[in-house]
């Protein structure tokens, strides 16, 4: 699934957002660089699990750790003690 990333947080989190609006939240593994812009492939993206990210903009490929409280629906409305977690049909999409 194609996302392009969005932010770089200063603790070296990555977030990227899918073409079906869903948040990823990841930390890169040790010497890859993401910028802003990046368009990136996950190869599938599953909860709780070590995720294939293919970098198409600069190029290089890295596992990732995707854990469930990292990944978020934006299509679904925030609010106070619900959670965004996609399903896997939208996961899937």
């Amino acid at each position: 699934m194609k996302a392009e990333l969005l932010r770089l947080t200063a603790g070296g989190a990555c977030e990227a957002r899918t073409e079906n609006d869903l948040l990823v939240v990841f930390r890169p593994s040790a010497g890859h660089d993401f910028r802003l812009g990046d368009v990136l492939t996950f190869d599938e993206l599953v909860l709780d699990a070590d995720v294939s990210v293919t970098n198409l903009t600069h190029g290089g490929q890295c596992l990732v750790h995707i854990a469930a409280k990292d990944m978020h629906d934006l299509r679904l409305a925030a609010s106070h003690g619900s959670t965004r977690t996609p399903s896997s049909a939208r996961r899937e999409a």
